[in-house]
C-alpha cells in the first residue's frame, strides 16, 4: 500500500501552490501544511475575538441602558435616586473586569450632573455627554480587534 493519497486539483491551484512551496523554499506538502496550519490559526484568534467582543458589547448595552434611563431622570428634573448609584456600578464593574480606563465616562456623567445642579442643562451639554460615552465605546470595542 502506498504512502501517499492522491488529491485532485485544478491546474491554477496546482499553480499556485508550487509558487508558494518556491518562494517559501519548501516542499508543495510543507506548503499545504502551513497553509492549513495558517488558516487553523486565523480562525482560532477569530473565535476568541469574537467571544471576547460579545463579552465586551453586554457590558457596553448594560452601560448604555443605565446612562439612558439616568440622564432621562435629569433631563426631566426628576431625582435618579437609585439609578445613579446603579449607573457608577456599571462604570467600576467595567473598569474592574477589564482594566480599563473610564475616564470619559466619569466626565460625562460629571459634565451632566454639574450642568443640572447649577440649572444649565442643556441639549449641547447632553450633546457633549453622549459623545464621550459614545467614542468611549467604539473605542472599547474596538480594541478587540486591534493587534
Amino acid at each position: 500500500m502506498s504512502r501517499y493519497k492522491w488529491i485532485r486539483v485544478h491546474y491554477e491551484t496546482w499553480a499556485l501552490l508550487e509558487q508558494i512551496a518556491r518562494e517559501q523554499q519548501c516542499t508543495m506538502e510543507e506548503a499545504i501544511l502551513k497553509l492549513a496550519e495558517l488558516r487553523a490559526k486565523q480562525q482560532a484568534v477569530t473565535e476568541q475575538q469574537m467571544k471576547e467582543l460579545r463579552r465586551r458589547l453586554w457590558y457596553v448595552f448594560k452601560l448604555i441602558l443605565s446612562y439612558a434611563q439616568w440622564r432621562y431622570c435629569i433631563q426631566n428634573g426628576q431625582d435618579p435616586g437609585w439609578l445613579s448609584r446603579y449607573l457608577w456600578e456599571r462604570i467600576h464593574e467595567i473598569k474592574k473586569r477589564f482594566n480599563t480606563d473610564v475616564s470619559a465616562l466619569e466626565k460625562a456623567i460629571q459634565l451632566i450632573e454639574e450642568a443640572a445642579r447649577e440649572k444649565r442643562l442643556s441639549n449641547k451639554v447632553i450633546g457633549e455627554a453622549n459623545d464621550l460615552i459614545h467614542d468611549w465605546c467604539f473605542r472599547f470595542l474596538a480594541q478587540v480587534l486591534s493587534p
